[in-house]
């Protein structure tokens, strides 16, 4: 019976490589180290067979040709003297195996009754890993865990990521133990990992009681890495398939960008430079603050303290301690100095011999280091100190010194691209002596400065960096040029100082190219109400374009609206008839739209497809019920003049005329147009407005009444629109017969003190409208007086929204009052401009144009309350999302709603809910979560692009 190997062992103090392979019947293993190796082969009956480097031992290895019955071959021992620090193990024909690191003694051990080097048997080899003493060379193939050696570089390089920050740099921290943890935490999947979020990291700090932020995922290119370095944040790279660490360290000592790499073959004993990857893809970006050494090995552990004085213009002094929790020897300590900018401005570090438990660290920056400080400037140092043969980091402390800055500007160019007779340019900058003003950026093409522009668009992402610099630092624009082919350019921030320095934030190459093609032109339109007319342009075109409305009939040509070259590629604006002074006597008016783009290229559009605008403060408007009878055109017009016009609709989907009717189909606007059969003209001056609505509505002849005494009485009288409605008949009622009732004829009676709502309902449909009556005082004086009802003596109230934000035509009824004294009650609302919006008796505001005015709520105590509406062309966004609780906690089977709140509440934006993991937790559209089983799942709560994430643990 053959012998079977279990189990291979070498023995020697320094790293090696082994391959072993099998040719015919003999198994032939060699390795590569300085010195000879010994060799023993474990047999699965418990016998070893021993050997050195070239001995060939013969007998039954369990080594099978498959060409051969029986093998008795030997094995054969060789070493070819190179310090390969590798272990192979495959086919040397395909070239397959497997590549493992080890510093000392190595098993590899068979459980199958298959051959013991089979390549295919990979789970029948039990591996021991050993990651590389240095942080930064820690590499996924030194994994024990098949997954990490396969997908795991994002969870190397966020564990490299939480080493050098100082989260955790305990002995038993690597990859593996923070792969245990990412699963155990629900930010891995179960048998495979793939970076998904950026806030692994963060949370494990969190637990650890350590500060770690994560700042977002952003565009990579070489400007954002280094501004990255310089601002002391700490990058992880996502390449093609695969992530690496940024190497700050390296990067500033040689001015290239490097990496700490991690392989799935062949371990990077050094950093390596970016440039290898053809592209980088974005970046996830970290900001330390303050964790110190973190946890030392062996369970020593250290506390730090920083402090600073005598902060002068040029200097300042200042201190460090660290208290470790036993005593050690102390063998060197130093500090790193940072100005706002991020720049590393001074590093020093010196021998030391102290053998305590603490150590106290103290530098005069100018008389000690050689380093003077510039006036009122940020600066940030951190303190390290040297024991156990590693380096512990201290907090990073920042203070200021004293006096007036003149820092030099700070900003990035995101975008530079070549148009049609153009350059498109994106980006950011700030002044940092002036955050709360807008910077003024040059831009030169081909050497030539060609405009100026100004960095004042909105860029949250600024702030979030920088921190208290303000949201408004972006910049935008396509700048026009005659110059064409590949041309350089350069953006230049403009110091806001005339002394200080100006700053080029980015250059780079444009391929301009000419534009001779015509913009495509969309144009829809909508009456909004009010002589009101509701324009949308949607262009197409590869630049930007400016839009122009005219009226380009022969007696009054006038233009009604223009723009700026925009980069919108949509234009919405409002034609108000009301504000037109005629200057004829004819009521249409023929509207031309010209579109023009940046090189010149016009589109004009004649006619507007039958949206020639009547003025609607003459035409005649006629609101008819969907549904409801038709109406007689012999209202509208003689009928002895009709045999001279064809009248009909603009939009027959809406309503059509036949046999002298006028037919409601469907809601919406449409125009009656007549046209003269013999001269072939239309009559300008014969425009009737038709307004098709899907429900009647019943009008009141007063929406308030007060009454003073019982017995006293108010007429109320009804009306049902509109005119095409047969039966305007109304039922009455009242909401408290014991304070008011009312007679089938509309009469209400005083009963009893209070308030009482009386109700009109129409026969038809249901539709109600409804009086408040207020019966202020019942009781009657002996000579048949009555008694004035008793006054609010301090009226109060408030309102929910001190602003509304609306889109033009946006409904909405956010506004709520609340508060009222006792007695007291809403009289009216009003608008100061009726022209911006208008408001209902029961406070529903409707938006009509771009503008700004003043919502009155009046209380019937006379008090004021108001709100200021501003009503713009765009989409209303929002700006803000709140949640009641960030962290919930379920049992498997119970449900939770999340409360999101908006701002602002008038935003048109949908609020969407997505799951981390489904599995452990669903969401409807509602935002009602279901715990499926044990684990953890984030909800991720979105409106626009604002979003926050509510942690769901289910237990």
């Amino acid at each position: 019976m053959k012998k079977k190997i279990t189990r291979v062992l070498f023995s020697l103090g320094m790293a090696m490589s082994l391959f072993a392979t099998q040719i015919g019947g003999a198994l032939i293993v060699e390795a590569s180290a300085q010195n000879d190796i010994n060799f023993e082969f474990i047999m699965d009956d418990g016998n070893s067979i021993d050997g050195e480097d070239g001995t060939e031992i013969s007998g039954e290895t369990g080594v099978e040709d498959s060409n051969s019955e029986d093998n008795e071959e030997p094995l054969k021992m060789e070493a070819d003297g190179d310090t390969d620090p590798e272990i192979e193990f495959g086919d040397s024909d395909s070239n397959n195996g497997s590549v493992f690191q080890s510093d000392s003694e190595i098993e590899i051990e068979e459980s199958s009754d298959t051959d013991a080097f089979d390549a295919g048997e990979k789970d029948a080899i039990e591996m021991y890993a050993s990651y590389n003493s240095n942080w930064r060379y820690w590499n996924q193939c030194q994994s024990d865990d098949y997954y990490m050696r396969k997908w795991g570089c994002a969870v190397v390089a966020q564990a490299k990521l939480l080493y050098e920050t100082g989260v955790d740099r305990s002995s038993t921290f690597n990859p593996d133990s923070f792969f245990v943890w990412e699963r155990n935490n629900g930010y891995a999947e179960e048998t495979t990992y793939q970076l998904k979020t950026g806030y692994a990291p963060t949370a494990y700090a969190s637990q650890k009681g350590k500060n770690l932020e994560y700042l977002g995922n952003w565009n990579s290119d070489a400007n954002q890495l280094w501004f990255n370095i310089n601002a002391g944040y700490y990058t992880i790279v996502k390449v093609p398939g695969h992530y690496v660490y940024l190497d700050n360290e390296k990067s500033k000592a040689t001015g290239q960008l490097y990496c700490d790499d991690s392989s799935d073959s062949t371990p990077f004993n050094s950093p390596q430079p970016l440039s290898r990857y053809s592209s980088w893809l974005s970046c996830y970006v970290y900001r330390s603050n303050g964790n110190g050494g973190g946890a030392v090995d062996s369970g020593i552990s250290t506390s730090w303290s920083e402090w600073e004085d005598n902060v002068t213009e040029t200097n300042a002094c200042i201190y460090g301690k660290i208290d470790v929790s036993q005593r050690v020897q102390f063998t060197g300590a130093g500090v790193s100095i940072w100005d706002d900018a991020g720049n590393l401005i001074h590093q020093s570090s010196e021998g030391t011999s102290v053998n305590y438990n603490y150590m106290q660290i103290s530098y005069n920056l100018q008389t000690e280091l050689g380093v003077t400080l510039s006036p009122g400037r940020n600066y940030t140092y951190q303190m390290f100190a040297d024991f156990g043969g590693q380096r512990y980091y201290g907090n990073k402390k920042t203070f200021k010194t004293a006096g007036q800055s003149n820092k030099v500007p700070i900003g990035n160019v995101d975008i530079i691209e070549g148009r049609d007779e153009a350059v498109y340019v994106r980006g950011w900058a700030f002044d940092p002596d002036t955050v709360n003003s807008s910077l003024s950026i040059d831009i030169y093409i081909g050497g030539e400065f060609v405009q100026r522009i100004t960095a004042d668009q909105e860029r949250p992402d600024v702030e979030k960096a920088f921190g208290g610099v303000g949201n408004f630092h972006g910049f935008d624009a396509v700048i026009n040029t005659k110059k064409t082919g590949n041309q350089t350019v350069d953006v230049w921030a403009l110091d806001t100082n005339p002394q200080g320095q100006n700053i080029k934030i980015g250059s780079g190459n444009a391929d301009i190219t000419i534009d001779t093609e015509r913009p495509e032109v969309k144009v829809s339109f909508d009456y909004v109400g009010d002589g009101i007319i509701s324009y949308e342009v949607e262009v197409s075109d590869k630049s930007k374009t400016k839009v122009k409305f005219i009226n380009d009939s022969v007696v009054y040509p006038h233009t009604i609206y223009e723009t700026d070259y925009s980069m919108q590629k949509i234009h919405r604006f409002t034609f108000d008839t009301q504000e037109i002074t005629r200057k004829s006597t004819y009521d249409l008016w023929c509207l031309k739209l010209i579109v023009e783009d940046e090189s010149g290229n016009k589109n004009e559009i004649r006619g507007m497809n039958w949206t020639d605008v009547y003025d609607m403060t003459k035409v005649q408007r006629i609101v008819l019920l969907k549904g409801g009878n038709n109406y007689l055109l012999d209202e509208l017009s003689p009928k002895e003049e009709q045999p001279y016009y064809i009248t009909y609709a603009v939009k027959s989907d809406i309503a059509k005329v036949e046999n002298y009717e006028i037919i409601p189909n469907s809601v919406g606007v449409t125009w009656l147009a007549s046209l003269n059969i013999k001269t072939g003209k239309i009559r300008a001056s014969w425009g009737k407005l038709i307004e098709v609505v899907d429900k009647e509505q019943v009008c009141l002849n007063k929406e308030y009444a007060e009454l003073h005494t019982v017995g006293d009485t108010v007429q109320l009288a009804s009306d049902v629109t509109p005119i095409n409605v047969t039966d305007k008949s109304v039922t009455w009622s009242s909401s408290d017969e014991k304070i008011a009732t009312v007679s089938k004829s509309g009469l209400v009676t005083a009963k009893g003190e209070g308030c009482v709502d009386i109700i009109a309902t129409s026969k038809i449909n249901n539709v109600q409208a409804v009086c408040r009556v207020n019966i202020k005082d019942t009781q009657q004086r002996s000579n048949g007086g009555t008694v004035n009802a008793p006054t609010v003596k301090v009226p109060t109230g408030s309102l929910n929204l001190n602003s509304i934000l609306l889109k033009e035509r946006q409904k909405t009824n956010v506004l709520k009052v609340s508060g009222l004294a006792t007695g007291d009650y809403i009289k009216s609302y009003s608008s100061s401009n009726k022209k911006v919006f208008t408001v209902s008796s029961g406070g529903k505001i409707t938006a009509k144009k771009k503008g700004t005015a003043t919502l009155t709520v009046t209380l019937a105590s006379g008090k004021q309350l108001k709100a200021k509406v501003k009503v713009q062309k765009g989409t209303v966004k929002t700006s803000k999302i709140s949640v009641k609780e960030k962290n919930v906690s379920l049992k498997k089977g119970k449900k939770y709603q999340i409360k999101a709140s908006i701002s602002p509440l008038t935003s048109q934006e949908k609020v969407i809910y997505s799951t981390s993991n489904k599995k452990i937790a669903t969401v409807d559209k509602k935002g009602k979560v279901v715990a499926k089983k044990k684990g953890k799942a984030v909800i991720t709560v979105k409106s626009g692009k604002k979003k926050i994430k509510v942690k769901i643990t289910v237990k």
